[in-house]
């Protein structure tokens, strides 16, 4: 939802919201080459031959460079110097220069789920961007996968077990907690409950923060066809706990606010009450 209204401001919009997610930075810079990891970098730009034609001709000798250099430095490409060694900031930069010119805007917003595990890489590469991680209570997560895997046959990453989701959402939750604590002018966190709570608000917070005018319109829904899969992002923002009562059972609720308690405290999140013995919430 978020990234519906950042795609409708006039800075970053390109038209009928695309919900393409790049992964730009797993297929540009942490494999030997591009390879056939090509479907969604390319694209994310914008669906521009010629903008990816050029960009891939400006590349090229970098491409050749860590080619050479891989097999004696490769299996440390996830370590910042060696990931700057490989020439990998300048293959990001360059692709999200000829994005912005393919994609016919000012600004690039790119959301891609994997990119908080990369955030230092990423803030290597651009030192003045800006990076907005939006975070949401874990039953209601939880809730939300297992929603979407019922209604969604091509969901199959949403078919996630409790020991993996806890295990994920700890995670990511404390790397979030991290980031925003060493880069405070460069990392937002924003509770999802805030954001459909108080849209205007959230969102007012989240322009100041990327250095753009507040744009109200941007958090209206719209009707266009331009995701099937999750009718949701058509409408206006609102509220929404969707998912817990009818595919989260209260005890696994409680299971899970009980795992994960030390890590929702950190973004003020209270635990889900365990059901007493007559099924009622204590």
């Amino acid at each position: 939802m978020l990234y519906r209204t950042l795609l409708q401001h006039p800075a970053f919009a390109i038209g009928t919201p695309d919900f393409t997610e790049s992964f730009a930075v797993t297929a540009l810079t942490m494999y030997r080459d591009i390879g056939d990891r090509l479907a969604n970098v390319q694209g994310f730009m914008g669906h521009d031959d010629a903008a990816w034609d050029q960009f891939t001709r400006t590349v090229a000798p970098v491409r050749r460079w860590r080619r050479l250099l891989w097999p004696v430095v490769g299996r440390w490409v996830g370590r910042r110097p060696v990931w700057r060694a490989l020439g990998s900031a300048i293959v990001l930069r360059t692709y999200f220069d000829f994005a912005a010119r393919g994609r016919r805007v000012g600004r690039v917003v790119e959301k891609t789920p994997v990119n908080l595990t990369f955030t230092p890489l990423i803030r290597s590469a651009f030192p003045n961007g800006r990076m907005i991680v939006i975070i949401r209570h874990p039953v209601d997560v939880l809730g939300s996968y297992w929603r979407r895997h019922a209604t969604d046959a091509n969901a199959t990453w949403a078919d996630i077990s409790i020991n993996e989701f806890c295990a994920t959402w700890r995670a990511e939750a404390e790397m979030a907690d991290d980031f925003r604590r060493r880069w405070p002018d460069a990392f937002l966190v924003v509770r999802y409950e805030d954001f459909t709570g108080d849209p205007d608000r959230e969102f007012a917070r989240i322009c100041a923060f990327v250095g753009e005018p507040m744009a109200a319109d941007a958090l209206r829904g719209r009707h266009d066809d331009y995701w099937s899969a999750e009718p949701l992002l058509y409408e206006d923002i609102k509220p929404s706990a969707q998912g817990r009562e009818q595919f989260i059972p209260a005890e696994v609720a409680a299971d899970v606010s009980a795992r994960l308690a030390a890590p929702m405290r950190l973004f003020d999140y209270a635990p889900q009450p365990a059901p007493s013995a007559d099924g009622d919430r204590q």
